[in-house]
């Protein structure tokens, strides 16, 4: 078995165990939020309480919490699954362009948060699918992140993702100009992926569908 199909069989093992602890906890907090709803003082009278339970809107506050904060999970836990399921197919496969994006941004937006940088990601039309495995897509990816971070802050980057004669591309626009990048190639065993400066962002040119088969 190799190295990264090991671990990935691993990080997918365990996200789908997290993903199962976030569902009790959201099931648990939607039972309290039923219980602090219109029926609440009815169930309080019935376990002898003679008044109105003064936090009732304090633990609504906090149940509310409870329930962005598990979305969040669930959220992180579903792409960190998807982030283990990556190595299967290898680097020879091919991959949707959009799906490994989404899952990247997910995982890596702590990096972005730091820098008060938001990512949006737009999503194409039709499937833009690229020659290229998904775990090593997505390292490309995470490098273009890491390229721009170390330049900007403060501000929003767009993502398009499309075809073009060259092969299927990723755009990373901003609204500012004269971003400093320099273009350079990333060999992904034996793909090559190309980072392109273009003024106010950088464009990753992927190798076209069915060029690794």
């Amino acid at each position: 078995m190799r190295e990264d199909v090991f671990m990935g069989a691993l990080i997918a093992s365990v996200s789908h165990e997290l993903l199962n602890v976030l569902a009790t906890i959201h099931q648990s907090s939607g039972l309290m939020d039923d219980l602090m709803g219109a029926g609440a003082r009815k169930s309080l009278f019935g376990l002898g309480m003679k008044t109105e339970f003064v936090h009732h809107d304090k633990f609504k506050s906090i149940i509310a919490t409870i329930g962005q904060q598990v979305d969040r999970g669930m959220a992180l836990s579903e792409a960190l699954n998807t982030l283990g399921h990556a190595p299967e197919q290898g680097p020879q496969a091919q991959c949707d362009l959009w799906e490994a994006a989404r899952s990247t941004l997910c995982l890596a937006e702590r990096l972005s948060r730091k820098r008060r940088v938001r990512f949006m990601l737009r999503k194409p039309q039709a499937r833009v699918l690229a020659g290229l495995g998904q775990l090593w897509a997505m390292m490309a990816i995470y490098e273009a992140m890491e390229t721009l971070l170390a330049t900007i802050k403060e501000t929003e980057v767009e993502i398009t993702i499309e075809k073009a004669p060259t092969g299927p591309v990723m755009r990373f626009e901003t609204n500012l100009a004269g971003l400093d990048l320099a273009a350079r190639e990333m060999a992904l065993c034996g793909l090559v992926v190309r980072l392109e400066p273009t003024g106010n962002g950088l464009t990753l040119v992927f190798p076209p569908e069915g060029s690794s088969i």
